[in-house]
């Protein structure tokens, strides 16, 4: 099986909402993030809390992760902002290949869970 990312380039990022639509998250699988309020190098995730507009980052390219197994492609981007749990923020993506996904095949991000202060997504995408 052959994955190519580059459909997925582009200056505009992705944009997911968790279930109680309390956070959006913002992704760039690649290229850098440019969202207000999450600032630094090389991030790649943004959670953004909608009642006050509050940004953290919550992954970074810089030492991201592409992993397949078991016919699962997981790109992980570690590094993001502490919590006040004393976790750092991560962002996993589990890529589905599904040849009719949304928006020509290029897909949408889908929140799915978070675990502390690892924010978990599902990509179909073909």
């Amino acid at each position: 099986r052959l994955y190519g990312f580059l459909y997925l380039l582009g200056m505009n990022p992705y944009s997911a909402t968790d279930e109680k639509k309390k956070y959006s998250y913002y992704l760039n699988v690649c290229g850098d993030l440019l969202v207000t309020g999450c600032e630094g190098e090389k991030i790649s995730s943004c959670q953004v809390k909608q009642a006050d507009n509050k940004a953290k980052v919550a992954g970074r390219s810089k030492n991201q992760i592409l992993r397949y197994s078991d016919g699962d492609l997981t790109l992980t981007f570690p590094d993001g902002d502490v919590c006040s749990s004393g976790f750092q923020r991560m962002t996993v993506i589990n890529f589905e290949c599904n040849e009719t996904a949304v928006k020509d095949g290029e897909g949408t991000p889908m929140f799915q869970h978070e675990v502390d202060c690892t924010y978990f997504f599902s990509w179909d995408t073909k």
